[in-house]
C-alpha cells in the first residue's frame, strides 16, 4: 500500500503526491502497486493551484489586450 499525501488549494482544485512506495512497488521494476492506496497526510494550502493562476492570467491578458486595441480604434476615429 502506497502512501500519499494530498494538497486542498482555495480554487477547490486537489493533487495527490506520492510520499513513498510500498514494499511490492519498490521491488516491482515499474513501481506498480495492486494494493489500497493509503492517505497519509492532507495540506490546506491557502492558495489557488498553479493551472488556475495561469487561468486567471491568460483571462486577464487576454481582456485587457481586447480593451486596450478598441481604445487604439476609437483615438484613431478621433483623431480625424
Amino acid at each position: 500500500m502506497c502512501e500519499y499525501e494530498e494538497y486542498l488549494f482555495n480554487c477547490g482544485c486537489s493533487q495527490k503526491r506520492l510520499k513513498s512506495y510500498c514494499h511490492l512497488a519498490r521491488n516491482d521494476l515499474n513501481h506498480q502497486c495492486f494494493g489500497v492506496p493509503k492517505l497519509r497526510n492532507v495540506w490546506d494550502q491557502q492558495v489557488d493551484c498553479k493551472s488556475c493562476i495561469s487561468k486567471q492570467r491568460a483571462s486577464m491578458s487576454s481582456s485587457s489586450s481586447s480593451s486596450s486595441m478598441s481604445y487604439e480604434m476609437h483615438s484613431h476615429y478621433n483623431s480625424y
